[in-house]
């Protein structure tokens, strides 16, 4: 199921799978594994790409901090709005609940009437048609037939129409 997390301030989408002692990890498209993987209050350890590494950490007020090679990254889950009105913003359209992609109905360049079908999905075994909220076009869509999303993941970014051109 792909997920939202904000480092260092941006949202990337993640997935993952872990067993007894590995973690596979999926970040904005490119797959990491870790093996032997252990945790106590201050450090992550870790086995990646055939070294031994361990990553200290803190957390504080739902946000986690760590270095990385010299470099800092501050990582907090992207908080879900599930309101109604957060469903089809003017922005674009976000999942009303954890659910199964079904359909996409538009592609990106695609202008879109207020009303529009353009992502249907399958939640509480109900198929639910997210609609355009606006007249606008797409400018991106987050998310594939078929895949599992969480609830509240942003799913398209609509814009204004250019009628300058």
């Amino acid at each position: 199921m792909r997920k939202e997390i904000t480092i260092n301030g941006e949202i990337s989408h993640y997935s993952g799978v872990s067993d007894k002692n590995s973690i596979a990890i999926e970040l904005n498209g490119k797959k990491f594994i870790f093996n032997n993987v252990s945790v106590d209050n201050e450090n992550i350890y870790f086995e990646f790409n055939g070294e031994n590494k361990s990553l200290s950490y803190f957390t504080h007020s739902g946000s986690t901090f760590c270095d990385v090679y010299g470099k800092s990254f501050h990582l907090k889950k992207v908080e879900k709005n599930f309101s109604k009105s957060s469903v089809g913003s003017g922005e674009g359209l976000v999942s009303p609940m954890p659910g199964k992609i079904i359909k996409v109905c538009r592609e990106v360049g695609d202008l879109v009437k207020s009303g529009d079908a353009i992502i249907v999905m399958e939640a509480m075994k109900m198929e639910h048609t997210l609609s355009a909220p606006n007249d606008g076009v797409v400018k991106s869509i987050n998310a594939k037939e078929g895949e599992l999303v969480e609830g509240g993941l942003h799913l398209v970014d609509l814009g204004e129409v250019d009628d300058s051109k």
